[in-house]
């Protein structure tokens, strides 16, 4: 026999599916029988959990990029960044490509400085935030 999981959304549906074929005769969903104020309503909560499974699925997928970003710009700055540079300032983009500019404390190559405006206008795709890049 197989084993199954009663999850909201499983025990909505099989009420939904009694109550078609056992008090509307299973062939049309008729509005004039008396559960069917009842089946909308299981209708509209059935949406409702499959709309929370959906954000929750989104939110995952954001907070896995989020961190696979993280890493990567961890390793940039390691690879990037003279050590003393990394321990002692301020190692947000915005703060490096600002340190970065004529005048600035910090000397990032053309190619450097690239990659990380190409990085944070990725981030902000994941992130969204006020902060616009040049």
């Amino acid at each position: 026999m197989k084993e199954t999981i009663l999850t909201p959304e499983t025990m909505i549906e099989e009420l939904m599916w009694w109550i078609h074929q056992n008090e509307m005769g299973g062939d049309f969903i008729d509005p004039d029988n008396r559960f069917f104020p009842l089946y909308i309503e299981l209708q509209k909560l059935l949406d409702h959990e499959q709309q929370k499974k959906m954000m929750k699925l989104k939110k995952d997928k954001t907070e896995m990029k989020i961190t696979e970003l993280q890493n990567e710009y961890t390793d940039w700055l390691v690879e990037n960044l003279p050590r003393n540079y990394v321990e002692n300032e301020d190692c947000s983009a915005e703060s490096i490509l600002y340190e970065s500019l004529e005048g600035g404390s910090l000397k990032l190559k053309e190619s450097q400085r690239k990659w990380l405006h190409e990085f944070c206008v990725r981030w902000d795709k994941v992130e969204p935030s006020n902060v616009h890049y040049l």
